[in-house]
């Protein structure tokens, strides 16, 4: 993902924690889970780069990276005129 001279990359850095800081993230099935949506989430929100990402028991720390869509829809292009202000009804 590029980034364009200008513009801002954010850097989230960020640790989720348990109810309580109790112990369930350690089980297989719930590690996978939280896994395999850390590796889609790309596709989910493409303007966001994964970065690190580690799961412990009882919390989640991860690093991704924001980065400006590469299209925001607007252009160097003059607007067309607004007819509705033309016809002098306002």
């Amino acid at each position: 993902m590029g980034v364009t001279p200008g513009t801002v990359t954010l850097n989230i850095e960020q640790t989720f924690c348990t109810k309580g800081r109790e112990c369930v993230l350690d089980e297989p099935i719930v590690t996978g889970i939280i896994t395999d949506v850390w590796h889609v989430l790309p596709g989910w929100f493409p303007t966001i780069a994964l970065d690190e990402f580690v799961v412990l028991p009882n919390h989640v720390h991860f690093i991704l990276w924001i980065h400006p869509p590469d299209d925001v829809g607007a252009t160097l292009a003059v607007a067309p005129q607004c007819y509705v202000c033309e016809a002098g009804w306002r």
